[in-house]
């Protein structure tokens, strides 16, 4: 999604990031609101101001002890706290955490993205769909606004200065405080002598605080995040502790002894008198009740008890205020390992081998944020220095004798010979994944490591994730052996279509499938590692939008495992087998898509866990572009008997390729194997 589609959709995503750490923090203050219970709302109010900095603004500044850092690893390289990020519905697979590389700096690696030309994701259009809303509830909001403003000012007219900023109007309104910058008391004619004191000096102090402005401020950032219910809370919130902090102001001015009276006058100000329209540049008295209620319980707070809660309260908002420091800073890489389907951890190679692993070693694999560190790149190397930190480095050319990587790229358009060369630290640890359908990390001898590098070719750039401290280079990974050539390993998908086509048809999944689907074929196979077998159910429909299907795996007592989903469109293309080997039952799906000047083949194996999760066996991707991508007949080769391998051992439950949808119980080792895919289309040759 491009163009001003993905410019609003952009800033919608920003939006909501900043409403989702505005949230933590106005829980935060609610809780820190109740513990000050009947103590100087003057404190809370000040917190208050924490909650309206993120709602406006996107970044903060870093620092040790956030509350934000218990909660998030830490920013994106920006500064900015980001939960949903912009690539999310163009990834082709989700970011995979496994295992330490070793070494207490840890690098993350997001594995291939799909091409946001080719295709959009189901989400990327939801995306798109909430930004139009939040464009239009902010237009709403702006002619509630201006209508509000309209009537107020026709109100005004009426209005007669009396001295200074104080102006009279007629009849028996609530006073109120109008404008930001050249700000006006307007008072009833109607006003006792010493009921005028009291409001006449409870809209002075509003004044000298500024609190227009900061009800505007306020104002807008509701107008912002009018979608956010905890946004509307703080906003009365904040207004309610602004007036009785403004009360407690008065009473401590004038002494307690005016409690009584001044509570008479602000029940005289509640009866019978119309109350002023929520606007963002004029407020009225507001919650008189609670009010009266907090002016007499309040109790002027001794003057170490000020210092007490004006520390902590600092304290407070300081440790709401940072940012944690930047993950891309890097000592977060989180543990997990891969399964083969048998309770083994590891993958299976493919080559040489006719089925699942029977019991590889444990693999040592790591998880990378390709995105995060190409925005680093952007951010310090222009600059001219290379601070510490990690770094995804395009490298378009390696110096071998000098032991420096002397020529890379900056977002794939500019080339960088200016910049200081990174030269590789003599205790430099150099590790790659040579494999094409797994992780499997390996240590090299720089020797090693710069054959495979040179193997890989340099044509256009390669991928060096690296571990920089004092201006060298002092761990590189490089994850794959055959960049060059379009081939990389592939995690599987998170994406949930079956649940997604629910909420989007406000369905339940059997009403789903009794409404738009009918049930084709059924069998079992034991593809969990829950208890029994499980049952395979292949469905067919159109949801007014095409011919698609789902493959459904149940387990023994019926509950929904896994959902695969195939649709005739080409984004939706997608082929879904079963099969086994020695024993051992599996799924794979195969997608295919050829292109006049570019095409992309990927595989997926795996079994569930008793829960459904995923556990792959193998994945990959051929990813190909005329003229671009490298091409070697051995590589291709072996890449294709690797699949095959899977391929040979299954049998089709359904598919959409080529937009045909198929449910034939066939063999197709023979329609894609090595010697069809030379002929189908346009393959990477080019």
């Amino acid at each position: 999604m491009v163009g001003w589609e993905g410019a609003l959709t952009g800033a919608f995503i920003g939006v909501l990031n900043m409403s989702l750490t505005a949230c933590v923090m106005v829980l935060a203050v609610l809780v820190i609101r109740a513990l000050l219970c009947r103590r100087a709302r003057i404190f809370s109010y000040l917190l208050w101001a924490v909650v309206l900095f993120r709602l406006l603004c996107p970044v903060s500044i870093p620092g040790p002890g956030s509350l934000l850092g218990m909660l998030q690893s830490g920013t994106n390289v920006h500064g900015r706290m980001e939960y949903v990020t912009e690539e999310l519905g163009f990834q082709a697979q989700p970011e995979v955490k496994l295992s330490e590389l070793g070494g207490g700096d840890g690098i993350r690696v997001k594995l291939p993205e799909a091409t946001p030309e080719t295709s959009v994701h189901p989400v990327q259009v939801g995306l798109f769909a909430g930004s139009v809303i939040w464009v239009l509830g902010m237009a709403g909001m702006g002619c509630y606004t201006a209508v509000s403003w309209g009537k107020l000012h026709r109100r005004l007219r009426n209005g007669r200065r009396e001295r200074g900023r104080i102006y009279r109007l007629p009849g028996a309104g609530t006073p109120f405080v109008y404008g930001v910058f050249r700000t006006k008391i307007f008072l009833p004619e109607e006003l006792e002598a010493e009921e005028e004191a009291f409001v006449l000096r409870h809209e002075e102090i509003h004044v000298q605080r500024r609190d227009p402005l900061w009800r505007m401020l306020a104002w807008l950032a509701l107008c912002i995040h009018w979608f956010n219910p905890l946004v509307w809370l703080a906003y009365g919130l904040s207004e309610k502790d602004m007036e009785m902090s403004c009360d407690e102001a008065v009473i401590r001015e004038l002494g307690p002894g005016v409690k009584k009276a001044y509570t008479t006058s602000l029940l005289s100000m509640a009866a019978g008198r119309s109350r002023l329209a929520r606007t963002p540049i004029a407020f009225g008295e507001q919650d008189t009740g609670s009010r009266i209620r907090h002016v007499l319980r309040y109790k002027k707070p001794g003057k170490w008890m000020t210092v007490l809660l004006t520390f902590l309260c600092a304290v407070l908002a300081g440790w709401m205020l940072v940012n944690p420091g930047s993950s891309a800073a890097g000592e977060d890489t989180a543990s997990g390992t891969m399964d083969d389907g048998q309770g083994n951890s590891g993958a299976v190679d493919g080559q040489g081998d006719s089925g699942v692993s029977d019991g590889v070693a444990a693999t040592e694999a790591v998880a990378m944020d390709t995105g995060s560190y190409a925005e680093m790149a952007e951010v310090t190397l222009k600059d001219g220095q290379v601070p510490d930190g990690n770094y995804a480095v395009r490298a378009l050319s390696i110096d071998w004798t000098e032991k420096a990587v002397d020529r890379y790229l900056i977002e794939d358009i500019e080339a960088a010979d200016h910049y200081p060369a990174l030269p590789f630290s003599e205790d430099c640890t150099y590790k790659g994944n040579s494999s094409m359908n797994r992780v499997e990390i390996r240590e090299f001898s720089y020797d090693a490591f710069e054959r495979m590098i040179r193997e890989n070719g340099i044509d256009n750039y390669v991928v060096l994730y690296c571990v920089i401290k004092d201006g060298q280079i002092r761990q590189v990974y490089m994850p794959g052996s055959y960049y060059g050539y379009g081939i990389a390993y592939a995690a599987p998908s998170d994406w949930d279509e079956f649940t997604w086509q629910q909420e989007a048809v406000r369905m339940d999944g059997e009403e789903l499938l009794e409404t738009y689907y009918s049930l084709d074929n059924t069998e079992t196979a034991d593809v969990s590692d829950a208890p029994g077998t499980e049952q395979i159910q292949v469905y067919t429909g159109n949801v007014d939008d095409g011919q698609s299907g789902y493959v459904l795996i149940r387990d023994a007592e019926g509950s929904l495992l896994h959902a695969e989903w195939a649709h005739e469109s080409r984004a939706g293309w997608n082929n879904i087998y079963l099969g086994e080997q020695d024993g051992v039952s599996y799924l794979m799906t195969l997608h295919v898509e050829n292109r006049e000047e570019y095409g992309s083949y990927g595989y997926q194996v795996y079994r569930l866990a008793a829960d459904g999760a995923v556990r792959q066996i193998a994945g990959s991707t051929l990813d190909w572009n005329a003229g671009v991508t490298r091409y070697r007949e051995d590589l291709f080769r072996q890449w294709a008997d690797q699949m095959s391998a899977y391929l040979e051992n299954s049998h089709l439950l359904l598919s959409t390729q080529d937009g045909i949808l198929r449910t034939e119980k066939v063999n197709e080792a023979d329609r894609y194997d090595f010697d069809a895919w030379k002929g189908y289309g346009n393959d990477c040759r080019q």
